[in-house]
């Protein structure tokens, strides 16, 4: 478990010769430029998601490694195959594409040798634990196994022989892939003793050992080996592991050595310290200069130095990240000093460290500060807004587990978090809306509740967090979950304001909250709650969208979105007479895998809106809500037979309607005219079929559960997966093409 626990993800690496930061997001692996644009490139190859990364900055070559589904690799050497991908950093092609077999379905540590010749890759299954191959060829120079599971692997860097050790459930080894004679493509093994156990540990000493009798050492008469769960190796070939009770342990010397003609007994590791707290194991550690160490635990993360003098290893500081530390990066270029003779580093080390909550930090170690770098959710995305808050821009999400959380979308930093109660289920967020002014963050809940949590900075500003208790109001009495949020403009003499909240919930019903006083008032009662089973539990209202009036107009339209049917209705001045203006009932379509239902309200055609469903067979079809009847059907690649849409949003654009529309695929981009259509070719309901002006999809492997344009309509974020992701300009870039 603590093995596994310390291979969670992959790690977050900084490029210096990029400029950039390396990390992976599902199964891309993302090239995100540092500074105030954040610009990314995007790494597609790999069919599963990323679990390995690793870097080589002289070769400016990247490797990447996929997990695998176990049950899709059954082949004669067994399941578990798993993908790893070598590109050049430069130009972003992939050079080679290895395959390692039988690793368990999950790579959980890569990395370039010294010189970048070759490349080693350890799998989570101890019998086909270890490949290494020639980078330039894709030759396989080494398959080895284990004899437990490996949690690091590393190369010696200042062997003169090709050798790299492993660190798992059964202790630490070295490796080499010279023997006596120098062949290379030879594999010798030796155990690594731990000076404080046991002699019998290294079973005869640590001698040399091949391949075929490493399995014999069972070590019957000693105490068994620590359980290691982390390695690194220090500046000057030094060994570092941590174990799964939280100590650190040192090779006093540096390992693999030797001379060029024969392969020595390696040197025993000796404890460190007692970095965590007992019985929380070592999830990362790395060497930095000037004699400190870098030690990341389920809880916390410690720096501590070798202060010598006769006190040994002393802790200095320790910092709190978001959750689980499962990967730690330091730049070795910024720093110099070496952990043998205590010499003071020439400047400060900072590094790259990647937690269990997704989120990737930059830490300084000088100032024990850390600043976000790249964050995600722990959990699937399940909705999103995007708002415009002066000169900056904000989006709220809320993740599955209902926690909701506000973004700087300039910076990619999280603002503001707020969690769900995990002790009751029914008042967990479903959607959040940020007020234009910055100051509130509104949640509709699974109650028909809205909680209101005043932002004490403002969205955006310099110490932003939540000021005053979370209130909560009673928006929907019928208890039916809220499917849609948003903010509706009020005033006109002195400007817009923007204190009402509007409201749909799952049984249809509408309700309007003032976020001040929290007083709601209900509009539209939607269906009521029979004792015979309710409408909105049978057919509820998946989706809903609000078409917005211009300032002091007072109407509003609604559409509600059933896998049945569609309704809008008319909100006229602020619910002083709310009355169901339309309803389209297409003729069921078939049975299909598609999402139960969608809306959205076109922006260039007043009272037009974009509905897809299973009733509709996935199609997307253009209702005119104030005549009541089908205006035509767009023509998009996201048919039944592709999974069908998943979601709908639609921007202006050059005078005509932009679509996203999300997918199991991705999502796709649409540009389609208010003309007559092709008259020739019936749609669903009557309605003619639009071909779209422009198109382009922008594949995820994840799928895109939300869309949401930007205000400006020149960018789009995607969720998709654990991730936000902004698609910058797609119709521009369908122009350049």
């Amino acid at each position: 478990a603590a093995v596994a626990a310390a291979t969670a993800c992959a790690p977050a690496l900084y490029v210096p010769e990029l400029g950039s930061t390396l990390f992976a997001a599902g199964c891309d692996v993302v090239i995100e430029r540092a500074g105030g644009e954040r610009q990314q490139a995007l790494l597609r190859r790999h069919p599963f998601p990323i679990t390995a990364l690793a870097h080589h900055p002289e070769t400016r070559r990247i490797a990447s490694a996929s997990a695998s589904d176990v049950g899709q690799f059954t082949n004669s050497e067994g399941p578990g195959e798993c993908v790893v991908c070598v590109w050049d950093a430069s130009t972003g092609a992939c050079l080679v594409e290895l395959v390692h077999e039988r690793a368990g379905g999950c790579v959980v540590s890569l990395e370039f040798s010294p010189e970048g010749a070759m490349l080693l890759s350890a799998g989570a299954d101890p019998d086909g634990a270890l490949r290494v191959w020639d980078v330039s060829t894709g030759a396989r120079v080494l398959a080895a196994s284990a004899n437990a599971p490996v949690a690091a692997a590393g190369w010696c860097t200042h062997s003169p022989r090709a050798e790299f050790f492993t660190a798992g459930a059964d202790g630490a080894w070295l490796h080499s892939l010279r023997d006596e004679t120098g062949t290379t493509g030879s594999h010798t093994v030796a155990k690594i003793a731990f000076d404080d156990l046991n002699d019998d540990l290294n079973d005869g000493g640590g001698g040399e050992t091949t391949e075929g009798a490493r399995r014999a050492l069972k070590n019957p008469r000693g105490k068994n080996p620590p359980v290691c769960t982390a390695a690194c190796v220090a500046a000057d070939g030094s060994l570092f592991v941590g174990d799964s009770r939280g100590r650190v342990w040192r090779s006093p010397m540096r390992v693999g050595t030797s001379d060029e003609g024969a392969f020595s007994t390696p040197v025993p590791l000796a404890k460190c310290c007692d970095a965590l707290g007992a019985n929380e194991a070592v999830t990362a550690v790395k060497a930095l200069p000037g004699s400190r160490l870098f030690v990341g635990g389920a809880r916390r993360a410690r720096v501590w130095i070798n202060a010598r003098a006769g006190r040994g290893w002393e802790e200095v500081g320790e910092l709190e990240l978001d959750g689980a530390v499962v990967a730690a990066n330091f730049d070795a270029s910024l720093g110099s000093g070496s952990v043998e003779t205590n010499k003071p580093a020439v400047r400060e080390p900072w590094g790259v460290v990647t937690t269990s909550a997704g989120s990737a930090w930059l830490v300084e170690i000088a100032t024990g500060t850390a600043r976000a770098l790249v964050q995600a959710h722990p959990l699937d995305v399940a909705h999103a807004s995007v708002k415009s808050l002066g000169h900056r821009t904000a989006m709220a999400t809320v993740s599955v587990d209902g926690t909701a959380r506000v973004w700087d979308c300039a910076a990619g930093a999280k603002v503001l978090e707020v969690h769900a109660d995990v002790s009751n289920m029914t008042v967990r967020a479903t959607r959040a809306a940020v007020s234009p002014d910055g100051t509130r963050l509104c949640l509709g809940c699974r109650d028909g509740g809205v909680a209101v949590v005043t932002v004490g900075a403002g969205v955006g500003g310099v110490a932003p967090g939540v000021q005053g208790p979370v209130r909560h109001a009673r928006a929907h009495p019928s208890g039916a979950a809220v499917v849609h949020a948003s903010f509706l403009r009020t005033g006109v003499s002195e400007g817009p304001t923007f204190s009402r909240l509007l409201t749909v919930a799952a049984d249809g019903s509408i309700s309007l909250t003032d976020v001040d006083t929290c007083e709601c008032r209900q509009l539209f009662p939607g269906v009521s709650n029979s004792l015979d089973g309710s409408m909105h539990q049978r057919d509820p209202v998946v989706q809903a969208a609000v078409s917005e009036p211009a300032v002091g107009a007072g109407d509003v339209l609604v559409a509600l979105a059933r896998a049945s049917s569609l309704q809008t209705i008319s909100v006229t001045n602020l619910g002083s007479k709310c009355e169901l203006r339309s309803t389209f009932k297409p003729t069921p379509r078939g049975t299909y895998v598609t999402a139960p239902g969608m809306c959205a309200w076109s922006e260039t055609r007043r009272g037009a809106c974009y509905y897809a469903s299973r009733a509709t067979g996935g199609r997307v079809v253009r209702f005119d809500a104030m005549k009541g009847e089908v205006i035509d059907v767009v023509d998009c690649d996201a048919g039944a037979g592709a999974g069908g849409p998943w979601c709908v949003a639609v921007t202006e654009r050059a005078g005509r309607d932009a679509l996203a529309v999300g997918t199991a695929r991705g999502v796709e981009f649409l540009s389609v005219s208010d003309g007559d259509g092709d008259v020739s070719n019936r749609g669903s309901g009557g309605g003619v079929v639009i071909k779209k002006e422009r198109s382009g999809t922008c594949a995820m492997a994840n799928g895109a559960r939300h869309v949401a344009w930007t205000e400006d309509g020149d960018g789009a974020w995607v969720c998709s997966g654990t991730c936000a992701y902004l698609v910058a300009d797609p119709f521009g870039q369908l122009e350049r093409k």
